[in-house]
């Protein structure tokens, strides 16, 4: 059966994408989940102690009132970082440093969109992870754009290095040859690009994402169709990104020349695909995350169903499944939170075992981080250090 994909007009579909300096991750950051679900984006952490029960009150090392947002927590040594929306300023963005070890609030950075967004009621202006290196932390805001601060001012309040909001400016400063603060079909001439890392030089490809049909790109940030993009239209466009989620999985052999379908797809299947969290690999299994609760387990190398079932936290998931890895035993455990709030602990096998479902009360939408035996927890009001030990400080 061949993949299709459906035509929408005039929505612009695009993946955005971050990139951060993790060439040193073996040398500084000996304590790192330095991007969306972790090293390498795998969604693995090695623990040989991580908590099973835990809760408000239960298994807590610390717990810090923070900012709404639906941005995963990521760590770089002894920092946690978040984005954050302001609830009082519709236009107010956050970025957040935590200290990793006692929760404290070490900065607070905030830029202002030029234009509020319009967003899902299941979405937040701060939905976008950071990543995070030896030097900055780098954040996306989809109505505001790119953004990194120095991590050499960790303990400070977060040097300010580069307003990603001026990437207009700089189309317009180079594009806009007759100098009235619009983009014309005819301005939009070869090197015309959405600028994602203006710091690289122009002629390296993460630079920005090259465009090659000016008419097409053109109908789709003109909204009011007079033949200009304006500034408005710009962020307005830049802020509706939307995705197709099409229900198909696929495994293919590498080494295909051609069409990789005929000769190299090892397996297919069309039922059990995440509406959202990304799938996860632990020990040969892929685990498969639904909404209502839904868990599918396959066999990685031939896409043998091992077991489909309920884990019995009904409800949404948006955050995806992360795995606690011990490798001397071999006792893994799926992390897996709901939208309602429930985090429900699994341990991998070829059967269904739930070993605990944690009911946190507030909502859920990001993934957790993992570093140190701990378990790094955004809800919807605030960030939770979670390890075996008592009630410890607390910072609301």
């Amino acid at each position: 059966m061949g993949l299709s994909r459906k035509a929408y007009d005039p929505v612009l579909y695009a993946t955005v994408i971050l990139l951060a300096n993790v060439a040193a991750l073996g040398q500084e950051g000996k304590v790192n989940w330095n991007q969306f679900r972790g090293p390498n984006g795998q969604g693995a952490a090695p623990a040989d102690r991580i908590p099973v029960r835990f809760g408000p009150a239960t298994n807590v090392s610390w717990k810090t009132a923070v900012p709404a947002g639906h941005s995963s927590p990521v760590i770089w040594n002894k920092h946690v970082f978040l984005a954050a929306s302001d609830p009082a300023n519709g236009r107010g963005l956050i970025t957040l440093a935590v200290g990793r070890e006692e929760g404290g609030i070490l900065w607070r950075r905030v830029v202002q969109a030029e234009t509020p967004g319009r967003f899902h009621p299941l979405n937040n202006p701060a939905s976008s992870t950071p990543a995070a290196d030896e030097k900055h932390v780098y954040v996306y805001f989809g109505t505001y754009g790119l953004l990194f601060a120095s991590a050499a001012a960790l303990g400070g309040r977060g040097d300010d290095k580069w307003d990603a909001a001026a990437t207009w400016k700089m189309t317009v400063a180079e594009f806009d040859r007759n100098h009235d603060n619009q983009i014309q079909r005819g301005e939009m001439t070869k090197g015309f690009a959405f600028i994602q890392r203006p710091e690289l030089p122009k002629d390296n490809p993460g630079y920005g994402l090259p465009v090659k049909d000016m008419d097409t790109l053109l109908k789709i940030f003109d909204r009011d169709k007079n033949g200009v993009i304006t500034e408005r239209e710009w962020m307005e466009t830049m802020s509706g990104f939307a995705a197709i989620s099409h229900p198909t999985l696929v495994a293919i052999r590498p080494g295909a020349t051609r069409d990789a379908r005929r000769s190299h797809v090892a397996w297919e299947i069309q039922r059990g695909i995440p509406e959202t969290p990304s799938l996860l690999y632990c020990r040969g299994k892929l685990y498969l995350l639904r909404d209502g609760g839904w868990l599918t387990c396959l066999e990685a190398s031939t896409g043998r169903e091992l077991f489909r079932e309920r884990i019995g936290a009904p409800g949404q998931y948006i955050a995806s499944p992360i795995v606690a890895d011990d490798k001397v035993i071999a006792d893994d455990k799926v992390i897996a939170a709901s939208v309602p709030g429930v985090v429900t602990v699994i341990q991998v096998d070829n059967e269904l075992k739930v070993l605990a479902r944690n009911n946190f009360g507030e909502q859920i939408f990001a993934t957790p981080a993992v570093a140190e035996n701990k378990i790094y927890l955004r809800t919807e009001n605030h960030l939770f250090a979670l390890g075996e030990r008592t009630m410890g400080s607390e910072h609301d």
